[in-house]
């Protein structure tokens, strides 16, 4: 929900563990995604903005390929060992919803890697994109991900190993399911 996490960085400041900013994607319902960064550390460069637009990305079957659109920030960091630095983070939510699956998960990967290879490239800056995939790194669906990395132009498979465990799903104590929660750079 919109303001959600208000309370966390509220927290977090009272601890005197840095001043958070929170923005919130509009997209979702109850399940939204946002982006916290740390004030002391991390700056916008500019408005953080949902990519792409509701409607404009579509299964066959006119389904919303992103249920939540992925949402974009162009941040700058700080940094204590090196010159500040500045870098895109995209966060995703790319749960299939309303029976869209691996064709809603293929078609979100095709247009993320055309934003990737595309759009992205007209800001010099590295980019992230971290979430919730709702599939291994080896699925087919990540096929465009696969593609660009084959080319050198992203890393995907090669930082999503299949032995890293998640917390982010767990079937139950005995048995931990593959990592969902990945990144592409």
């Amino acid at each position: 929900l919109e303001a959600s996490l208000d309370p966390v960085a509220a927290g977090l400041a009272q601890r005197g563990a840095g001043y958070y900013q929170v923005a919130y994607g509009t997209t979702g319902g109850n399940q939204r995604v946002a982006i916290m960064y740390d004030l002391d550390w991390v700056r916008a460069k500019d408005d953080i903005t949902e990519l792409f637009g509701k409607g404009q990305v579509k299964t066959p079957e006119g389904k919303e390929v992103f249920w939540r659109l992925p949402l974009r920030a162009y941040l700058t960091v700080l940094s204590e060992v090196t010159e500040p630095f500045d870098f895109q983070l995209v966060g995703v939510h790319l749960k299939s919803q309303r029976g869209g699956g691996d064709t809603q998960r293929k078609l979100a990967a095709e247009r993320l890697g055309k934003w990737l290879d595309g759009d992205a490239q007209l800001v010099d800056a590295d980019v992230m994109i971290m979430g919730d995939w709702n599939a291994p790194p080896d699925a087919p669906a990540w096929r465009a991900f696969h593609d660009l990395e084959g080319a050198g132009r992203a890393r995907f498979r090669s930082i999503n190993t299949k032995s890293a465990i998640s917390h982010f799903y767990f079937k139950n104590k005995q048995r931990i399911g593959s990592r969902l929660d990945l990144v592409a750079l």
